[in-house]
Parts: structure tokens; sequence; C-alpha cells
């Protein structure tokens, strides 16, 4: 039903919106700010970074697409390829995660060893 459809893409249009504001506010935190210039920080940076093209992918391609090309498009190599570009972004979130929890691991483990080397 093409009323569903459009309800499904509004709703997945705002939420992508509200995760790419926010992801914005965090990066120009971190970038912005002089005592997040450290190790986590930049982690964080990475992080929010690949959220952000994530989400952007859901709100240009997941939300518009359906409205703005043909259904073989969608479906076909350009469609692919972007799907593509989603997982490299969500594989780069999942060893982004995996870097800040080893980072605060050996934050706890060696509290007062020198934070650059950490």
């Amino acid at each position: 039903n093409m009323i569903d459809q459009v309800e499904a893409s509004s709703l997945l249009a705002v939420i992508s919106l509200i995760g790419i504001i926010t992801n914005a506010l965090a990066l120009y935190a971190v970038v912005h700010y002089k005592h997040r210039h450290n190790t986590f920080g930049a982690l964080c940076v990475l992080l929010a970074t690949a959220n952000f093209a994530v989400l952007l992918i859901h709100l240009l391609w997941s939300a518009c697409a359906p409205f703005l090309f043909y259904e073989s498009t969608i479906s076909g190599t350009t469609g692919k390829m972007v799907g593509q570009i989603g997982v490299f972004f969500l594989d780069v979130k999942v060893y982004a995660h995996l870097g800040a929890s080893m980072n605060r691991l050996f934050s706890l483990l060696f509290p007062f060893e020198d934070r650059r080397t950490i």
C-alpha cells in the first residue's frame, strides 16, 4: 500500500535526521574541545562518522529512493553498491566499538600509565 510506504519512509527519514543531527553534534564536541583530543576521542570520531554515513544512506537511499528511482535501479547494480557501502560503514562501527572497548579496558587496568599510549 502506498500510504504505508509513505508512512514508513517518513518515519525512517525523521529518525535518520535526528541521528544525523546528534552525530554531527558529537563530532563537533570531540573535534572542538581540546580535552577530548585523545585516543578515545579519535575512536569516537570514527564511530560518529560511520554512524553519520549509515544514517545518510538510510535517509537518502532507504527513505527517498523508492520514490525517486525505478525498482530496477534500486534492486540492480546501484542498489547493491549502496548496500556494500552501508555494510562497509557497519563494519567500521563494529571495529570502532571494539577499539573503544579495548581502550576503556586498558584505561581501567592500567590507570597510572601514560594516557598517550593507551
